[in-house]
C-alpha cells in the first residue's frame, strides 16, 4: 500500500529516530523512551502490525494440545528381514577381512590406516543403511553400495517399490485404518 506511512521524506523526518541502526541493536525491553519517542513508536507500531503475520513461541504453545508421544511396534516383513541380515552378515565379513589385513601387513602406511572420523563415518553409514532397511528396503536398494546384496538375493530395487514391502508402512495403514481411515484403493466390505 503505497503511501499508507506517507512518502519517504515524510516516514524519514517522523520515524528516523527508530531507524537508527546503533539504537536497534541496543534495545532491549527495559529500555526508557522520552514521551514523544514512545508516542511515535506506538504509532508505528499500531500501523504496521496488521501486517505482520509472526507469532512468538509461547502464544503458540498455549493454543496447541499436549504433544502425545506412542510407540508402536511392528515387524519387519520378511524380505526386509533376509535384507537386514544379509547386510549384515556382508558388513561383518568385511571388517573381519579388514583387521586381518591389518593384522597381517604391518607395513601399513600411516596415511592408509582408518582414522578415528572415518571409521566414525563408516559406522554412521552402516547405521544409515540399517535404518534405510527398517524404514523401506526400496531405500536402501536403490543405494549403488547396496549391489552386492541385490545380485545375491536376485531383488531388484522396482520390484519391491509397494508399501507392503515394509513392516513399518504396513503398521502405518493398519493404524490408519483404526482411526477410521479408509484405504481408498481396497473394496469396501
Amino acid at each position: 500500500m503505497p503511501g499508507y506511512l506517507g512518502d519517504e521524506e515524510y516516514f524519514r523526518s517522523k520515524f528516523s529516530k527508530f531507524l537508527n541502526v546503533s539504537l536497534l541493536k541496543t534495545a532491549t525491553k527495559d529500555m526508557v523512551l522520552s514521551q514523544e519517542q514512545d508516542d511515535l513508536l506506538e504509532e508505528l507500531h499500531r500501523k504496521v502490525k496488521p501486517f505482520i503475520m509472526r507469532r512468538d513461541k509461547m502464544s503458540v504453545l498455549s493454543e496447541l494440545p499436549p504433544k502425545v508421544i506412542q510407540d508402536y511396534y511392528c515387524e519387519m516383513t520378511e524380505k526386509q528381514e533376509l535384507i537386514y541380515k544379509e547386510f549384515e552378515h556382508m558388513q561383518a565379513h568385511t571388517s573381519g577381512e579388514d583387521e586381518n589385513e591389518e593384522n597381517n601387513d604391518k607395513k601399513v602406511a600411516k596415511a592408509e590406516e582408518p582414522t578415528k572420523k572415518k571409521g566414525g563415518t563408516l559406522v554412521f553409514n552402516m547405521l544409515n543403511s540399517l535404518r534405510r532397511i527398517c524404514n523401506h528396503p526400496y531405500l536402501f536398494l536403490e543405494l549403488p553400495a547396496s549391489e552386492k546384496i541385490r545380485e545375491k538375493l536376485r531383488i531388484k530395487p522396482t520390484d519391491i517399490k509397494t508399501f507392503d514391502h515394509s513392516g513399518k508402512l504396513i503398521a502405518l495403514k493398519d493404524l490408519l485404518n483404526e482411526m477410521g481411515f479408509e484405504d481408498e484403493n481396497e473394496p469396501s466390505g
